[in-house]
C-alpha cells in the first residue's frame, strides 16, 4: 500500500537547505515546484524561529483554503509535536469570537496558528491579535498576496504602518509558491516582492538536485469523438416542460400581476415579457440546463439518472418540509410539483435499464481507465461541474467495464455561504469528501473525481494520472492541474473533441504558451474592471482604537456595517442591508457622492451618512460613506472597541449575547441560627418574651403552656400538627408582654423545660445542661406554688402503685427491657377480661397487666403524612406488658404529648425571628410592615412549608423586575435598537446577574430551604448558640435569584409599585438618572393637520400629546419612506413589559369564590393565554372601529334621482401599519381570509367554551406584527403619558384583553395547553409526536407509550401537533 502521509524527515534536501538559508537572513518567498517539499522548508524555518524568538511571540501560517489549513497543521504537528499548532478556520466561528479573552484563552499556549487569511486580517483589525505578537508570518500560496485579498491587507493595512513606525517589531516574512510562472513575468513578481517586503528566491546551488525530485508528468492529448446517444425521453420532457412554461401561471407573476399597486403591476408586465426570472422558472431552468450539460457530457444513462435522482430528492424535501426550502412559498411548491409531475410519466429507474447508454466522450475516459487499470494506479479526474462529479462517479460504480476495478471517491468541496441561493437541482449527495481524501492518501482509494476545488494546495502528492475531462480553463488551471501529478513517470492527460483546433500537434505543443496568453488577457480584463477604483488613491482615512488597536479603514468598513446591520435587525419581512443613493448635487455622471440609510431600528440621527469626498467610483463612494456612519454608531455606543456590534454594557458584564448557563449552584451562607439572633438581642437574661401556646385536640380539649424566648416570636398563624393521616391538631401562639423573671423562677422554668423535654427527648439530649433558649412552664397554676408542683413531677415510680391515680395523671410508661421508649398508657387488664391462659406470678397469683400504645418517633408534626394502605387511623395499637416490670414517669403525660410537638413549635418560632431580623438589617429601609409576608418570600419550594412558599410571590416579583428593568434600559439607551434592548434587558435579570447582587447583600444566610424533619432534633442551648459560626454549602442559582423576585412582590403587596421599586434599587441599584420620556428621540414632528391620526387615536382611545411617538409605534421596521422615521421595535420591547404589569398583579390578587388563591402554575397559564402572540394577533385582528359612510346610487324615485345609501364600515389597528414591503400586504390579506374562517370558533371559546381555544389561535397563523402592533401600541400609551398606567389599561381593556381574562378567571376556564396536558396525562410514559408530509399538509401521528392516541394534520407542523393533543385531551375525558 502506498502512504502519502508527510512523514517526519530526519534532515532536509541540499536545495531546502540553502532556501533554509536565506529565509533565516531575510524575507523570501520561496518558489519551488508542486512537490519539491516547500512545507518542509516552512517547518524547518518555523522550529527555528520558535527556537530563537520570546515565549509570548507565535507563528502564524496562512493557507487560502480549510482543507490547505488542516493538512498544513497535520504535517506541523507531525514535525514540530513539542509545540501547541492551532486550526483557526470560519469552521470554528470565530468571526463569533468577539471578546478579548476568548482570543487569549483560544492562543494560550499555542506556538503555531495556522489560519485562513480571513480569520488574521480580520482578527488584526478588531484588535484581538497584535502584528507585533508575532514572530514570523507564513504565507502558503504566496502569489494570492496582491490587491484586495485579506493577504495583502494583512500587510499594508497592519504590518507596513508598524514597520515603519519600528522595522524590528514586525514579523519575519516566508511566502511559498509553486512557480513563479503563475504571475508571468518580473512585473508580476516585483509586485509580491513589494506586497510582502520579501525576495522571491529559488534554488541555484542546488537546483539540479531539486530537478532530481521533481517529476514533471508527460504531457498527452486524449481525442475522442462527438457522437451522441439519443435523447432520454425524461430530457425530452424536461425540456417540453421548460419551453411550454406559461409565466401568467407562475405564481411569483400572479402576485404582482394581481397587486394594486402599480409598480408591481409593470414588474408583473416584465416577468411575463421574459426580461425577469422567476424563482419557479429559474429552478426549472438550472434543472434542464444541468440535465443537459450531463447529457452531452455523460450520455442518456447519466441523464436519466441524473433526473430521476433530483426528482426523488425534490419529493422528499417536499415531504419533510426542510428549512431550506423556507423562501419557496406554498404555491411555488405547489406549481413546482404540477410541471415536474409532467416529467415524472417519463422517468425510469435507471438502475433497472437494459443498456448503459454513454456518451463518446464518457465512453473514451471508460475506455482509458479500463486500459490503465493496475494496483500502482492512482489518478485524479478533473470535470467542471459539481454535478457533474456526481453522475459520473455513480456511471463508472455501476458501468461493467470499470465497476469494481476502482475504489471511487469525489471531492467537489463546500459552500460556507449563507446567501447561495438553493436550487434543489444541485442538491446532490455526494460521498464523504474529506474522508475521501484522507483515503487516498493512504491508498484505500485510487481515484477521486473532483472539481477545481483540488488544484491548489491539496496535497495528494501520491499521483501518477490527471485527467481534465475539459480543457483547463485558464493557465493558472493549468499549472496547478499539472502540479498534482507528482510521482516518476506520470501522465497529464487533457482530453479534447475531434473539432478542437487545438487538436493538431504544434498547437497542441504550444497549449500552455497559449494558456499562459489567455490567463494575462483574462487577468488584464480583471484589472481593467477595478482599474478605475485603484487609479482613485484613497485620502488614507482610518481610525484606530488606542485600547485594542481594532483599525476601521475605507476598505473594511462595509462589511463591518453590513454585518452590524445584520445582527440590530431580523424579521421575515426585512431588509437588513444598509440602502446607498447617489446624491444629486450638481455632480457629474462621472463623479458620484453617496448617502447611506440604515435600517430604521435605528436612532434618527444614527441612519443616515454621506461620503465626505466625491468619487470617481460609486464603489469608493460606498465605502467612504460606510465609514463615516459607521463611526458615527461607534461613537453613539452602538460599536465596541474591538469595532463590532456591542456585545457589553459595562466593563463587568456579561455580553449581550451571553446565555445564563453558567454554574447552577453557588457557594452561599448556611441559614442563620435563629436562636444565635434571639440570644443576642436579649439585653437582660431575667428579662423574656411571653408567649401563651395552646395547642387544641379539640374543641373542648387543649393544653395551654407559657413560652419564654429571648425575643419575639410574633403572632404566626395558626400551626396544624399532623397526629396521623387523619388527625390534625392546631397550635396558637400569642405574643404576650415580656416579663422579668426571677432567679429563682427561672431555675425552676429550666427545671420544668427539661422535665419535659427529657420525657420525649431524653436518650439524646445531655443531662448536665439546662441553659435553654426557649423555656416552658404551664400556663395555669393554682393549688400550689410550681416549684413544689415541679419537684412532683420528678422521677418515676412503679406501675403497680399507680392503679388508683386518675388517668389523667397518668405518666409516661416504660418497659424495664427498654427504659428510652415512650409508652401512653391505657388501661390496666381487669381479672374478668384475663383469658384462661393469662400469667400467673410465681405464687400462682395472676400477674397484673398494663395496656399501653407507643408514643410517635416522628419529630415532625408540620407535614402531614401520606395515605397508606392499611390505613392507620392513629397511634392505637394495643400493647401488654406485665405491671412490675414497668415504671411511670411522675410527670403527667399531657406534657410528655405537648412536648412531642415543641420542636414543630420552635421551628415556627424560628422562622419569624430570621424574617424580623432581616426586616430589621438588610431590608429596612423598605420599612416592610409584616415580616410574615417576609417569611413567606424567604422560604423555597423545597421546604414543603404548609404555611407556602415563595412561588406566588416570585410570580409577582419577576414580572414586576422585569417590568422595571425594562424602562429603565430604554430610558438609559435610547441609542439602543431593540435587539440591543432585550438583550441587556435579560442580562440584568438574568439569574445570574440577580443572585450575584444578593450574594453581596448578604441574603443568602436567610434563605430558607431545607425542610424541617425534626430528624434527631435537640433543644438549643444559650452556651451553644453563641459559640455558633456560620458556615457555607452550595445552593442553587436559581432559588437565590427567585427569593429576590418573592421580596420584590412582598414588597409590592405590603406597600405598591414605590415599595417593590425600593426593593429592586436595593439590591440592583441603578447609577443613571430616573426613566424620562423627554430623553427619547422618536421620529421628526408631525406638522399641521392630522385627520388620519385623529382617526387612528380614537380608534385607541387615546390622544397623543407627541405625535411622532404614536407614527413610530405604527412604522414597522420595512418601512423606508423617510429616511429619519424609526420603527416601532423599542415601543414593542416597552408595551410587553407594561402589559405583563398590567395583568400579572390582577392575578395575584384574584381570589376565587371560596377566598382561596391561584397557585402559581395556575397564574402562569392565564397569563400565558391573554400574552401569546396569537391571542394578541386574534385581539388586534378584532377590535375595531366603525364608521358611517353613503353610496350615492341611482333612484328614479327619489326627487333628485339619486339614493343615499348609509353604509357601516369598520377599520381596524394593523391597517394603520406602516410598511414598504408588499410581501406584509399579502401576508396580512392571507392572515384576514384565515381569521374570517376561525372567527367564530375562536369567538366562542373565549365567550363561552370550557376550555382555551388553543388550536384555533394556532391554526390562525398570524404573523408576530400583528401582535408586535398592539405591544408598541401600549408602549406608546405608556411612554406619552408619562407613565400613567391608567390610559394602558383602558387600551388593554378597548382589546378585549382584560374581558378575556375576566372570564378565565370567573368561570375556571381550563387554560393549560393541550400538550402539556397530553404531557400530565401521560406521567411517567413517552409521548411522541410523529411528523409526515401528505398532499402538501403536516400529518402527525401522537403516541403515548407504544399506544397511538389521536392522529391530526395542518398547514404547520405546530398546528398539526396541537390539533392531535386536543383530540387526545378531549378523549381522555371520556376514560
Amino acid at each position: 500500500m502506498i502512504v502519502d502521509k508527510m512523514e517526519p524527515a530526519t534532515r532536509l534536501r541540499t536545495y531546502q537547505d540553502e532556501m533554509l538559508e536565506e529565509s533565516l537572513q531575510r524575507n523570501v518567498v520561496v518558489a519551488m515546484d508542486t512537490g519539491s517539499g516547500k512545507t518542509l522548508v516552512a517547518i524547518a524555518r518555523i522550529a527555528a524561529e520558535l527556537e530563537r524568538s520570546s515565549v509570548q511571540q507565535r507563528v502564524w501560517f496562512l493557507a487560502p483554503t480549510v482543507a490547505l489549513c488542516q493538512q498544513q497543521a497535520a504535517a506541523i504537528r507531525a514535525h514540530l509535536p513539542a509545540y501547541q499548532t492551532k486550526v483557526l478556520t470560519g469552521q470554528d466561528g470565530v468571526e463569533l469570537w468577539t471578546e478579548q479573552e476568548l482570543w487569549d484563552a483560544a492562543l494560550l499556549n499555542v506556538s503555531v496558528v495556522v489560519s485562513t487569511h480571513a480569520v488574521l486580517r480580520d482578527a488584526l483589525t478588531h484588535g484581538f491579535v497584535g502584528m507585533e505578537g508575532l514572530a514570523l508570518l507564513v504565507f502558503d500560496e504566496a502569489h494570492h498576496c496582491s490587491g484586495k485579498h485579506p493577504a495583502n491587507q494583512i500587510m499594508q493595512n497592519f504590518y507596513f504602518p508598524l514597520y515603519g513606525a519600528d522595522p524590528e517589531a514586525v514579523p519575519h516574512i516566508l511566502g511559498l509558491s509553486a512557480s513563479p510562472v503563475v504571475r508571468a513575468n518580473a512585473k508580476g513578481l516585483d509586485v509580491i516582492e513589494a506586497n510582502l517586503n520579501a525576495r522571491v528566491i529559488t534554488p541555484k546551488r542546488y537546483r539540479s538536485v531539486l530537478m532530481e525530485h521533481v517529476h514533471p508528468p508527460s504531457l498527452e492529448k486524449s481525442v475522442y469523438s462527438e457522437n451522441l446517444s439519443s435523447v432520454p425521453s425524461a430530457l425530452h420532457a424536461l425540456e417540453n416542460v421548460r419551453c411550454n412554461m406559461d409565466p401568467r401561471m407562475d405564481p411569483f407573476v400572479k402576485e404582482f400581476l394581481q397587486s394594486d399597486d402599480v409598480d408591481s403591476q409593470v414588474y408583473g408586465q416584465k416577468l411575463l415579457l421574459g426580461t425577469k426570472k422567476t424563482f419557479c422558472a429559474e429552478q426549472v431552468s438550472t434543472f434542464c440546463h444541468s440535465s443537459n450539460y450531463i447529457y452531452e457530457e455523460l450520455g442518456g444513462w447519466a441523464a436519466d439518472w441524473y433526473i430521476w435522482n433530483c426528482l426523488q430528492n425534490f419529493g422528499e424535501l417536499i415531504e419533510l418540509n426542510e428549512d431550506i426550502m423556507s423562501e419557496w412559498t406554498k404555491a411555488e411548491k405547489l406549481y413546482l410539483v404540477e410541471l415536474l409531475g409532467k416529467v415524472q410519466p417519463y422517468v425510469q429507474n435507471p438502475y433497472e435499464v437494459a443498456e448503459i447508454k454513454v456518451s463518446s466522450k464518457a465512453q473514451h475516459l471508460i475506455d482509458l481507465l479500463a486500459a490503465e487499470s493496475s494496483p500502482n494506479f492512482r489518478g485524479l479526474v478533473f470535470v467542471k461541474q459539481r454535478v457533474t462529479v456526481a453522475a459520473l462517479a455513480e456511471l463508472l460504480s455501476i458501468h461493467p467495464k470499470v465497476r469494481g476495478r476502482y475504489n471511487l471517491g469525489t471531492f467537489v468541496g463546500t459552500s460556507m455561504s449563507s446567501k447561495r441561493k438553493f436550487r434543489f437541482a444541485d442538491r446532490i449527495n455526494l460521498r464523504e469528501q474529506q474522508q475521501s481524501l484522507d483515503e487516498f492518501r493512504t491508498g484505500v482509494k485510487n481515484l477521486i473525481l473532483g472539481t477545481s476545488v483540488l488544484e491548489e494546495g491539496i496535497d495528494i502528492a501520491a499521483c501518477n494520472t490527471v485527467i481534465c475531462y475539459e480543457a483547463p480553463e485558464n493557465l493558472k488551471s493549468y499549472v496547478q492541474r499539472r502540479g498534482r501529478a507528482r510521482m516518476a513517470e506520470s501522465r497529464y492527460v487533457i482530453f479534447a473533441s475531434e473539432s478542437d483546433v487545438r487538436n493538431k500537434p504544434e498547437k497542441f505543443n504550444a497549449l500552455e504558451e497559449d494558456m499562459r496568453r489567455a490567463y494575462m488577457d483574462e487577468l488584464r480584463k480583471i484589472q481593467a474592471l477595478s482599474e478605475l477604483e485603484d487609479s482613485e488613491k484613497d485620502d488614507g482615512r482610518t481610525f484606530r482604537i488606542t485600547q485594542t488597536g481594532a483599525l476601521l479603514t475605507l476598505d473594511n468598513a462595509l462589511p463591518h456595517l453590513t454585518h452590524f446591520c445584520a445582527k440590530v435587525v431580523s424579521g421575515v419581512h426585512v431588509d437588513p442591508r444598509p440602502q446607498f443613493t447617489k446624491v444629486e448635487e450638481d455632480l457629474s455622471a462621472e463623479t458620484f457622492r453617496i448617502k447611506v440609510i440604515l435600517p430604521p431600528t435605528l436612532e434618527p440621527q444614527l441612519r443616515v451618512a454621506t461620503s465626505l469626498k466625491v468619487w470617481k467610483s460609486e464603489k469608493n463612494a460606498k465605502k467612504d460613506a460606510a465609514f463615516e456612519v459607521y463611526l458615527n454608531l461607534y461613537r453613539a455606543g452602538l460599536i465596541s472597541d474591538n469595532l463590532l456590534p456591542l456585545e457589553i454594557m459595562d466593563p463587568d458584564a456579561p455580553p449581550m449575547n451571553w446565555t445564563d448557563d453558567g454554574p447552577s449552584l453557588v457557594s452561599a451562607s448556611e441559614l442563620l441560627n435563629p436562636w444565635k439572633l434571639a440570644v443576642s438581642r436579649q439585653e437582660d437574661t431575667h428579662v423574656w418574651h411571653a408567649h401563651l401556646v395552646t395547642v387544641s385536640y379539640s374543641k373542648s380539649e387543649s393544653e395551654k403552656m407559657l413560652l419564654l424566648l429571648p425575643d419575639s416570636a410574633g403572632d404566626p398563624a395558626d400551626i396544624c400538627l399532623y397526629w396521623n393521616e387523619t388527625v390534625c391538631y392546631s397550635a396558637r401562639l400569642e405574643s404576650l408582654q415580656t416579663l422579668e423573671v426571677s432567679p429563682v423562677d427561672l431555675m425552676v422554668a429550666r427545671e420544668f423545660t427539661k422535665l419535659l423535654l427529657f420525657s420525649v427527648f431524653g436518650t439524646r439530649m445531655n443531662s448536665t445542661k439546662d441553659d435553654f433558649v426557649a423555656l416552658f412552664r404551664p400556663a395555669e397554676i393554682h393549688e400550689r406554688p410550681f416549684q413544689e408542683i415541679v419537684k412532683g413531677f420528678q422521677g418515676q415510680k412503679s406501675v403497680l402503685e399507680c392503679q388508683s391515680i386518675e388517668p389523667t395523671q397518668m405518666g409516661i410508661i416504660r418497659e424495664s427491657s427498654c427504659p428510652g421508649r415512650s409508652l401512653l398508657f391505657h388501661s390496666f387488664e381487669t381479672e374478668d377480661s384475663r383469658p384462661s391462659h393469662d400469667l400467673k406470678d410465681a405464687a400462682g397469683e395472676h400477674e397484673v397487666m398494663v395496656k399501653f400504645m407507643k408514643l410517635p418517633k416522628r419529630r415532625d408534626f408540620l407535614h402531614p403524612l401520606k395515605q397508606q394502605e392499611p390505613l392507620n387511623e392513629s397511634y392505637t395499637t394495643i400493647h401488654t406488658s406485665p405491671a412490675s416490670t414497668c415504671t411511670m414517669d411522675n410527670l403527667p403525660v399531657r406534657y410528655s404529648i405537648f412536648a412531642l410537638f415543641i420542636p414543630s413549635i420552635l421551628h415556627r418560632c424560628g422562622l419569624f425571628i430570621l424574617a424580623k431580623d432581616i426586616c430589621q438589617s438588610l431590608l429596612h429601609p423598605l420599612n416592610i410592615g409584616d415580616p410574615k409576608l417576609v417569611q413567606l418570600a424567604l422560604t423555597a419550594s423545597s421546604t414543603q412549608e404548609e404555611e407556602g412558599d415563595y412561588q406566588r410571590l416570585e410570580f409577582l416579583g419577576d414580572a414586576l423586575l422585569k417590568y422595571h428593568t425594562a424602562i429603565r434600559v430604554f430610558y438609559e439607551h435610547p441609542e439602543y435598537p431593540e435587539s440591543y434592548l432585550s438583550a441587556e434587558k435579560s442580562r440584568r435579570v438574568a439569574n445570574a446577574t440577580i443572585a450575584k447582587a444578593a450574594l453581596e447583600k448578604g441574603l443568602d444566610k436567610y434563605i430558607i430551604r431545607i425542610p424541617f424533619t425534626g430528624h434527631k432534633w435537640l433543644p438549643s442551648y444559650r452556651e451553644d448558640v453563641v459559640k455558633y459560626e456560620e458556615t457555607r454549602a452550595k445552593m442553587s442559582r436559581k432559588i437565590v435569584a427567585d427569593v429576590v423576585e418573592a421580596l420584590i412582590g412582598a414588597s409590592y403587596v405590603d406597600g405598591g409599585w414605590s415599595k417593590a421599586q425600593a426593593c429592586i434599587d436595593l439590591f440592583m441599584p441603578s447609577n443613571g438618572p430616573a426613566p424620562n420620556a423627554e430623553n427619547i428621540t422618536t421620529s421628526p414632528s408631525v406638522t399641521g393637520d392630522t385627520p388620519n391620526l385623529s382617526r387612528l387615536e380614537n380608534l385607541i382611545g387615546y390622544t397623543f400629546t407627541n405625535k411622532n411617538i404614536l407614527l413610530e409605534a405604527v412604522t414597522h421596521a420595512s418601512y423606508t419612506g423617510d429616511a429619519h422615521a424609526r420603527c416601532y421595535d423599542r415601543l414593542e420591547f416597552l408595551g410587553d413589559a407594561v402589559l405583563d404589569y398590567i395583568i400579572t398583579p390582577r392575578l395575584y390578587h384574584h381570589r376565587r369564590a371560596d377566598g382561596s388563591t391561584l397557585s402559581h402554575h395556575r397564574m402562569h397559564s392565564i397569563r400565558t393565554a391573554v400574552v401569546n402572540a396569537d391571542f394578541l394577533a386574534f385581539c388586534c385582528l378584532t377590535y375595531s372601529l366603525s364608521e358611517t359612510s353613503f353610496q350615492v346610487v341611482r333612484d328614479p324615485n327619489e326627487p333628485l334621482g339619486f339614493a343615499k345609501l348609509q353604509e357601516t364600515k369598520e377599520f381596524c389597528l394593523w391597517q394603520w401599519m406602516r410598511l414598504s414591503n408588499v410581501g406584509i400586504t399579502r401576508t396580512q390579506q392571507a392572515a384576514l381570509r384565515r381569521y374570517e374562517q376561525l372567527r367564530e370558533e375562536i369567538a366562542a371559546g373565549l365567550e363561552r367554551g370550557d376550555e382555551y381555544p388553543w388550536a384555533p389561535l394556532l391554526r390562525l397563523q398570524a404573523e408576530k406584527f400583528f401582535s408586535d402592533l398592539v405591544e408598541s401600541v401600549i408602549g406608546a400609551i405608556f411612554m406619552d403619558s408619562r407613565h400613567d398606567l391608567a390610559p394602558c389599561e383602558r387600551f388593554v381593556e378597548r382589546l378585549g384583553v382584560l374581558g378575556a381574562l375576566d372570564r378565565i378567571l370567573r368561570d375556571e376556564v381550563q387554560v393549560i395547553h393541550p400538550k402539556e396536558r397530553v404531557g400530565i396525562f401521560a406521567g411517567n410514559k413517552k409521548v411522541k409526536y410523529t411528523m409526515e408530509m401528505r398532499e402538501g399538509l403536516h400529518h402527525c401521528t401522537l403516541k403515548i407509550g407504544d399506544e397511538v392516541v389521536s392522529t391530526a394534520e395542518g398547514a404547520l407542523a405546530e398546528v398539526a401537533r396541537t390539533a392531535a393533543a386536543a383530540i387526545a385531551v378531549r378523549s381522555f375525558k371520556t376514560m
